[in-house]
């Protein structure tokens, strides 16, 4: 259990992994997260290299081998496994992620309620075990061909992030080259000032539709299934009730997300998260929009919560005073927003496209990882590398 303080004189401070600790690339060794133990905790719980982490809540099953120096124990919420002789604990690590990947681990730990792999439902799988020989020739295989699986997964991320960043700025061109633009602050755009909505929610089967940050990746289509406030509660944020054309933005965590509210959501209300901005009617609110995804928005934001240590807060002050370059000609504005959504669909089909190929990988990697530890592959003869 975690122990904060120390309840015995004889009790020492020690580094300690903890769930979030272990993830499928690795377990971080982060020294700064200790707790208080026993000398007896100390010899008990010490993780030692080669030896396998397991999360038992959470994100069920997921595990490591740890690769690291000594001098640290684990918390209730892992398991530790260790090879006997006989056993490749590099085998049993694909055992389990194949048993991740698959819906096996749901049934075990009863996903209806708040699943746990505890000790004996580890202890009690029942999986492949063929001679040792062969466990390492599946778990060299593996390593090596999964290794390979990654970096091209690896690189599929990079360039998608490197297009998100070309989309911006490809963004920023279309408005830089307005003929018409004339430096301004985003308040002077607004019919109101921006402001965030309900601080602390309450949910209910029926009321009002409430909004949150995720909901903006999608809004009109997460628009019918929102979760709902009461009446009277969304009523005390009256000035946050949506209304057509509202733009809604991220500015707790995820900044920059911004979705344009569609007519079926008028009436509904927003989360503290969530910052609500009414343009001006000679103002574009689609138009609008594109520039909140511009890296000019961005950079101010970054700078604006630049001391945010846990998770980034936009401030509405700071907001209402960002500077722009916004163009005043009404046809102008007609013609960027045409040009700011052709750029923005060319860059969302490439988007889209990494995605697919990203997902596909994941999809190849865990088949591959499902034929190889059930044999339904024979990892000495297949293609891609030798094994001895």
């Amino acid at each position: 259990m975690l122990q904060p303080s120390p309840s015995d004189p004889m009790d020492v401070e020690v580094s300690y992994f903890k769930s979030s600790s272990v993830q499928w690339g690795g377990v971080d060794a982060d020294p700064s997260i200790r707790m208080w133990a026993s000398a007896r905790e100390l010899e008990d719980l010490a993780v030692r290299k080669g030896d396998l982490l397991v999360c038992e809540g959470g994100d069920v099953g997921r595990c490591a081998i740890y690769d690291g120096p000594g001098g640290f124990i684990f918390q209730n919420s892992i398991h530790r496994v260790r090879g006997r002789q006989g056993s490749d604990v590099r085998y049993f690590r694909y055992v389990l992620e194949a048993l991740h990947g698959s819906s096996w681990l749901d049934v075990l730990c009863n996903k209806a309620t708040i699943r746990h792999l505890t000790g004996d439902k580890l202890g009690s799988l029942e999986v492949p075990h063929p001679q040792e020989d062969v466990q390492r020739k599946i778990a060299d295989y593996l390593d090596a061909e999964v290794q390979r699986v990654d970096i091209v997964a690896q690189k599929r991320n990079e360039q998608s992030s490197l297009l998100q960043l070309r989309r911006a700025g490809a963004l920023a061109k279309v408005f830089d080259q307005a003929a018409s633009s004339v430096p301004t602050r985003l308040k002077y755009l607004m019919r109101k000032k921006p402001r965030y909505g309900v601080l602390v929610p309450e949910f209910v089967d029926n009321g009002a539709p409430f909004v949150r940050v995720n909901d903006l990746l999608d809004l009109r289509g997460r628009s019918a299934a929102l979760v709902r406030i009461p009446e009277s509660l969304s009523q005390q944020y009256a000035r946050t009730r949506v209304q057509a054309n509202d733009i809604l933005l991220g500015v707790v965590g995820t900044l920059g997300r911004a979705a344009l509210a569609p007519v079926e959501l008028e009436g509904a209300n927003i989360a503290r998260a969530v910052a609500s901005l009414r343009v001006r009617h000679d103002v574009d609110p689609g138009l609008f929009v594109r520039w909140i995804e511009t890296a000019d928005f961005m950079r101010q934001a970054l700078d604006a919560t630049g001391n945010d240590t846990a998770q980034p807060t936009l401030g509405m002050e700071d907001l209402a005073n960002f500077k722009l370059r916004w163009p005043s000609d009404a046809h102008e504005q007609q013609r960027l927003a045409q040009e700011v959504e052709e750029v923005a669909k060319h860059h969302d089909e490439l988007t889209a496209c990494y995605e697919r190929q990203t997902r596909l990988l994941t999809e190849h990697r865990r088949a591959l990882i499902a034929a190889a530890v059930t044999g339904q592959i024979d990892v000495t003869t297949a293609r891609g590398v030798r094994v001895p």
